[in-house]
């Protein structure tokens, strides 16, 4: 009998078929019907094994490594248009698959008429997108995790017990469930340079955390102003905070309170002017709500002019960064996404500066 060379190759591979198609370790086949017939026909029925589960393992046959003209099958190529996987796991969703609205929204926002408003809406939705993507790609973080205070950074830091809310304050955070008067539980940890711009008294970052409650209240915010030639951004500074309070809890941020936000007009690389609580006075005429009452806004709301409104505040500096954070650091938080900000008032009846409370979730 003649072989050649393409047949040599054929028989090769059948040989060492049994190897490839071997059972697990500690499973016997119950057949493994592999025969040669001829030079050039082999068997095609399945292997099958039996791994002491009620359903047995079926294994490739022959033909699934080997074309019918001996040419090893290198396995199919995805279609180019295959639509990403379906997940429902915590932490794990769809990219957005529709050409408008806030990620898991269908909803297409309703333009602002301001060229300005509407391009920092237009921000707000692509911050977003920008964090559902990376979770969803589950891209490894990219947020610096060296501790804010080391001899590399420069920076020092100091810890003690601050309520977010003075006890003669009131209590608007009661609203959303959160206690926020309590200095006993409340840890606060400040962030400073002893080099004339910044100091115990004047902090770069001032943060408190409440870990039983998953709050933490950024209570002063000064990078640009007192932090000129940064070493570490904002979003390592409130992250290193949480973290080193936090402990084995980080995972379980639930709100983040912005509060004392100043009226500052900012402008960003691109030209866009922003200004938070004009966002949030623009936010209120959106919904037609009533400025002495809190706003909910929804990034999956079906109503457009809410989805425009939540994307508008989402590029404001009091959400962005919060947006930035959870984007860089979304493995070690655990996937956390903006659910809801609360737009309100430490007191209704007067309705003069505004606070935020950002609550979390998947």
């Amino acid at each position: 009998m003649r072989f050649t060379l393409s047949k040599a190759v054929l028989l090769g591979l059948l040989a060492a078929a049994p190897l490839i198609q071997g059972a697990p370790h500690g499973t016997s086949p119950t057949h493994r019907d592999l025969s040669i017939s001829g030079t050039s026909e082999f068997a095609t029925r399945d292997v099958i094994v039996d791994d002491g589960t009620d359903e047995p393992i079926k294994r490739r046959s022959i033909w699934d490594i080997i074309g019918p003209r001996g040419i090893p099958r290198l396995g199919d190529k995805p279609p180019k248009d295959r639509d990403p996987p379906t997940t429902s796991g915590p932490g794990r969703t769809n990219p957005p698959d529709n050409e408008h609205g806030s990620p898991g929204s269908t909803t297409k926002p309703a333009a602002f008429a301001d060229a300005n408003k509407e391009k920092a809406r237009a921000k707000g939705e692509k911050l977003e997108n920008d964090l559902v993507q990376t979770i969803f790609n589950d891209k490894p973080d990219t947020g610096s995790k060296t501790p804010v205070v080391s001899t590399t950074l420069e920076y020092k830091a100091v810890s003690k017990k601050s309520a977010p809310i003075g006890p003669n304050n009131g209590d608007y955070l009661k609203e959303f469930g959160i206690q926020g008067t309590n200095k006993e539980t409340w840890k606060a940890r400040l962030i400073y340079k002893d080099n004339g711009e910044s100091s115990k008294k004047a902090p770069i970052v001032e943060t408190t955390q409440d870990i039983e409650q998953g709050a933490i209240a950024v209570k002063q915010s000064w990078n640009k102003e007192r932090d000129p030639s940064p070493k570490a951004p904002w979003t390592q500074m409130v992250m290193d905070n949480w973290r080193s309070t936090s402990g084995d809890k980080v995972k379980d941020l639930k709100y983040m309170i912005r509060d004392n936000i100043q009226e500052i007009d900012t402008r960003d690389s691109s030209g866009i002017v922003l200004n938070t609580p004009v966002a949030i006075r623009e936010a209120y005429s959106k919904m037609g709500a009533n400025t002495h009452n809190s706003l909910t806004l929804n990034p999956k709301s079906t109503k457009a002019d809410e989805v425009a409104a939540y994307e508008l505040m989402a590029a404001q500096t009091h959400v962005a960064r919060v947006l930035q954070l959870l984007k860089d650091y979304h493995q070690e938080l655990g996937n956390l996404r903006i659910t809801k900000i609360h737009l309100t008032h430490v007191d209704h009846d007067v309705a003069r500066s505004y606070n935020i409370v950002i609550e979390f979730g998947h």
